[in-house]
């Protein structure tokens, strides 16, 4: 792929890239090697990764011709000056690393905190809409260009050329500050290993300050064997303004490098050049009088192949039950309530189609909401579906008591039939868990001691069954040690806290997300939860990790003691035979703390001396006497000034100042 953009690179390196900070008197703005245009926020530069913050071209939009740094009196600077920001690094208010620098026009100043990344890639987006219309309007921008560069500066894609389709995604989250977005490049990428594809989701994680919990149940639903997107965390800018750390991710989609079912849709396209528009919903007819469908929606006049087995994606969408306009659904209902499926995949569905497809969910949730397990047909619910996959989902749902479940972003599919054996229903793909593992301060989602999905559709029927239930504690007792391994020092969290590395100080000094009462929930600015009425109910902390992560008063703390109290609770529920383990933490030396050296150990005499081996012919000088003088000149330890603070160095010194003669002293008398 870096191939392909070695021409895309060249012809991007000689359009002028640069960081503007359109200060109140000097317009000053940063040239840096090999980047776009990144603009400031509140005083505040988010640099990428790449950026050298020692060769930094000053250009000004300032009329002004005197124009000083750092001080009324300050070296006299202008457009083509050669900056090197590493002499203004300095620490924030929370002791973050930055870098601090003035510009003065008479006695004004202009001053900017500056930050740099330390190891996220980078999404680069420039709009041909503007932001405000883009985020603000929630437009479609048709004619944007991506650019997505690896943390050293390649580039993984370059729309420098073409042009990619970006718009605003999701339900809920796009009333929020930090938006996510979707974007659909306009040719295939493979990136950063993740398999080609044209579209791509931004997630924002705005709710989530630790940034962590989607990524932590997506690599944990892979490990177990449930479909889940795989994602990248990136730093990303829109026209140059810094938005945040983002995960791109897989779209849930039907495709040969995501979901890799039967891609019927492919097919219909195909057949229908122009997809009609015209849709019936029936209330009324066979379908629903032989079945518990209720309500269905189809498409009037669409072409399908001969199979229309396979594939479907399905998701159940009971936020939006008042509010349905999906071209393609149907509606269930048994004892335990109601249920709004879209079809996803195919978006637009014949009426052939859409029964197929609604009978057999229709059998299948008949059947397992009956006591018995089985429907009016006499068949039983596991003959429907695959019982694994549905034990994999409850299992991740109710360790992570994620808020949505049952709700809106679960998803279904079933493959076409093969050699005339009906394919099952799979749970899957994993998405949407950032209300998770106590994130959400409401009713109750953040108590570890309760169930939570057990009561949700579609577990409320399934968990009546005690063979869904044996299987479930099967696969826990599998997922256990997987959980402990992922909390552990050096585990999965540890890992995602060293690749964010800086870019999780960049995304909290960008929306003040450390502190609750400036952190702007919305978009508008409105700090506190309008769904409740409340101030923000989303958990919320000064201190993102104290490196142990053990504390609740950190953010990954308290997601680490979430996710590990969760686990011990359902372990004992669910009756698991399990080696119950505690979690290793990382340790912190105090550095108040005298180092005491240890005490050296005795040589070690070997029990008998050891004699060579006669040589086979031996020579004349063989028996020659030879006097060995052992010089062995030990080393001066010279500590250097800036590093006499540093525990670790001082206590290796203390050993090595101990061993060191003794080694001597045991050479000698050998």
């Amino acid at each position: 792929m870096k191939r392909i953009f070695l021409f895309i690179s060249m012809l991007v390196c000689v359009i002028a890239f640069s960081v503007v900070a359109s200060a109140k008197n000097t317009g000053v703005s940063f040239t840096i090697t090999n980047a776009q245009e990144f603009k400031p926020t509140d005083g505040k530069i988010f640099l990428p990764a790449y950026a050298d913050e020692t060769d930094i071209t000053l250009n000004f939009s300032s009329s002004f011709e005197k124009i000083n740094l750092n001080g009324e009196d300050g070296e006299l600077v202008n457009d083509g000056y050669k900056l090197d920001l590493s002499q203004f690094k300095t620490t924030d208010d929370n002791g973050n690393e930055c870098y601090k620098v003035s510009f003065y026009v008479g006695k004004s100043p202009d001053d900017y905190t500056i930050y740099k990344a330390s190891s996220l890639p980078t999404v680069y987006i420039s709009t041909s809409v503007g932001i405000d219309s883009l985020l603000g309007s929630m437009v479609t921008d048709e004619t944007a260009k991506v650019y997505v560069l690896d943390n050293d500066g390649s580039y993984e894609y370059a729309d420098s050329i073409t042009t990619s389709q970006v718009r605003v995604r999701g339900n809920t989250t796009p009333y929020y500050a930090k938006k996510p977005l979707k974007i659909k490049l306009d040719k295939r990428a493979d990136l950063f290993g993740m398999g080609e594809a044209k579209s791509w989701i931004l997630l924002a994680n705005y709710l989530d300050q630790s940034l962590l919990r989607n990524a932590l149940l997506y690599r944990l639903a892979s490990d177990m064997g449930m479909y889940a997107s795989d994602f990248r965390s990136v730093d990303l800018y829109l026209d140059g303004e810094y938005q945040g750390v983002y995960l791109m991710c897989e779209k849930v989609q039907i495709q040969e490098n995501r979901l890799n079912i039967r891609d019927m849709e492919k097919e219909m396209d195909y057949l229908n050049p122009t997809y009609p528009t015209a849709t019936t919903t029936v209330t009324s007819g066979t379908l629903i009088d032989e079945t518990i469908v209720t309500e269905y929606r189809y498409v009037e006049g669409v072409q399908v192949p001969e199979d229309i087995t396979g594939g479907y994606l399905i998701e159940l969408d009971n936020n939006r039950k008042s509010n349905r306009a999906d071209s393609s659904y149907f509606i269930t209902k048994t004892s335990f309530g109601e249920n709004y499926y879209v079809i996803k995949s195919p978006e637009y569905c014949s009426k052939e189609q859409v029964e197929y497809i609604a009978r057999i969910f229709a059998n299948m949730e008949e059947a397992f909401a009956s006591p018995s397990g089985r429907n009016s047909l006499g068949v039983y619910y596991t003959e429907y579906m695959d019982i694994d996959s549905f034990a994999y989902a409850y299992i991740i749902a109710e360790l992570s008591r994620n808020y949505d479940v049952g709700g809106a972003s679960v998803y279904f599919h079933k493959d076409a039939d093969v050699n005339g054996e009906t394919s099952k229903i799979y749970k899957g793909p994993l998405w949407d868990c950032d209300n998770t593992l106590g994130n959400i301060l409401k009713n109750n989602a953040a108590v570890q001691d309760t169930y939570w999905a057990k009561n949700r559709t579609p577990w409320n029927a399934l968990t009546q069954h005690t063979d869904f239930n044996a299987k479930v504690k099967e696969h826990f007792e599998t997922t256990y040690d997987k959980i402990y391994d992922m909390l552990d020092a050096g585990g999965f969290i540890d890992d995602q806290i060293a690749i964010l590395g800086t870019s999780v100080i960049m995304e909290r000094a960008r929306w003040n997300s450390a502190d609750s009462t400036q952190w702007p929930l919305y978009y508008d600015g409105i700090h506190y939860d309008r769904w409740s009425g409340g101030i923000t109910t989303f958990h919320s902390v000064p201190i993102y990790t104290d490196i142990i992560n053990y504390t609740s008063n950190t953010t990954i703390g308290y997601l680490a003691n979430c996710l590990e109290a969760r686990t011990n609770w359902l372990v004992d529920q669910w009756d698991c035979d399990v080696e119950k383990r505690e979690r290793v933490l990382n340790t912190i030396v105090d550095p108040d703390e005298p180092i005491e050296p240890d005490e050296p150990n005795e040589p070690i005499e070997p029990d008998e001396p050891i004699v060579p081996d006669e040589p086979e012919n031996p020579s004349d000088d063989d028996n020659l006497d030879v006097d060995i003088n052992i010089q062995i000149k030990l080393p001066t330890i010279i500590i250097p000034e800036e590093y006499k603070d540093d525990r670790m160095l001082r206590m290796i010194v203390n050993h090595l100042e101990i061993v060191i003669p003794t080694v001597k002293e045991y050479l000698l008398e050998k």
